[in-house]
């Protein structure tokens, strides 16, 4: 029986390559950092220093499919290694495309319509600016539809996991609009998403959105990316660390974030690049806003084709929290060893 279902698979998989064309790829990095917590920060009362050496959770495997001339999919899997030095393998995206003609279709994980992070910074896994100034939602389960420049999805709602607090009615909303004008690409984003607080304290409605515009712009040999953003309870929106709703006194916060990079494109291998991202979210009932800040400086060099080394100064500054007491901040120095096939 056991040989039977052996040969079934084996039959389904070779039956379904000829159906259809997998493309591999994958990306191999390595971190190498030393992390210097300020005693701020640290939790010990003294500044800590320690190395940070080992596969980063995003590399990845993956593969794009294409079924005909219609259907397309794409799958990539997360591989790394944890602190305690076990593996760690996740769904990063899985998802299908259908196009129709006038209008495709997608069902399945992936980033968002409101995604925009092209920036270089590497330190503390690719971070890249996130929760300081750029703006990334996790890959979701989503249905989405992408009508030429413009896209909108029905996204799973980032706070639906509460089930015992929370009820949810509706999926977060998304659009964007891709635009391109010569060297000027980038795009205009909005989303939305609802729920209500139903418990022994409250049955309140909470309502969440973040709305901004990304640009890049390439003149060779510099390139220009920036990004800025607002909006409210963007931490229920899943977007910031902070700037979640207060049930207590029921009071929203208000959030925004920018940030910025240049690059340099010194030779065909060598690219220097600086950048600086700052965000912040303020709630009525707490004493003072919580803001952080984040910058970078480095260089990724192409070793040979498709093998890069990136050098990094980095500092991931948290600043002071609402209570305006000092939340300390995290230096960084090393570098990022990268292959991809």
């Amino acid at each position: 029986m056991k040989k039977l279902l052996v040969l079934l698979a084996i039959g389904l998989i070779a039956s379904s390559s000829f159906a259809s064309t997998y493309d591999f790829y994958g990306s191999v990095r390595l971190q190498s950092f030393y992390e210097s917590k300020d005693k701020d920060y640290s939790g010990i009362g003294k500044s800590d220093t320690d190395l940070s050496f080992g596969t980063q959770g995003n590399s990845r495997i993956g593969a794009n499919v294409k079924t005909g001339d219609k259907l397309t999919a794409n799958f990539e899997l997360g591989l790394g290694t944890s602190e305690d030095g076990s593996n760690t393998v996740k769904t990063r995206v899985l998802y299908a495309i259908y196009d129709f003609g006038g209008f495709k279709m997608k069902i399945g994980q992936d980033y968002t319509p409101s995604d925009f992070e092209p920036f270089a910074q590497v330190a503390e896994n690719d971070n890249g600016l996130d929760r300081f100034g750029g703006i990334s939602v996790a890959p979701s389960g989503q249905i989405a539809f992408s009508f030429g420049d413009f896209d909108i999805a029905l996204i799973s709602n980032t706070k639906q996991s509460d089930k015992e607090n929370l009820d949810v009615t509706m999926p977060k909303i998304e659009a964007a609009y891709n635009y391109k004008f010569g060297n000027v690409s980038g795009k205009a984003f909005a989303g939305y998403q609802t729920y209500k607080y139903d418990n022994a304290t409250s049955d309140k409605t909470v309502n969440a959105y973040v709305a901004g515009l990304g640009v890049t712009a390439a003149f060779s040999p510099v390139t220009l990316n920036a990004v800025g953003w607002f909006g409210r309870n963007t931490g229920e929106y899943g977007v910031s660390k902070g700037g979640s709703y207060d049930v207590l006194h029921d009071k929203n916060s208000s959030d925004f974030g920018v940030a910025a990079e240049v690059g340099f494109e010194a030779t065909k291998n060598l690219i220097f690049n600086v950048g600086y991202g700052y965000q912040r979210t303020d709630i009525d009932s707490a004493m003072k806003a919580d803001a952080q800040q984040s910058y970078y400086a480095n260089a990724i060099i192409t070793i040979a084709k498709g093998f890069y080394i990136t050098p990094e100064i980095s500092v991931l500054d948290y600043m002071k929290n609402s209570s305006g007491n000092k939340e300390g901040k995290v230096f960084y120095y090393g570098a990022q060893f990268k292959a991809n096939f």
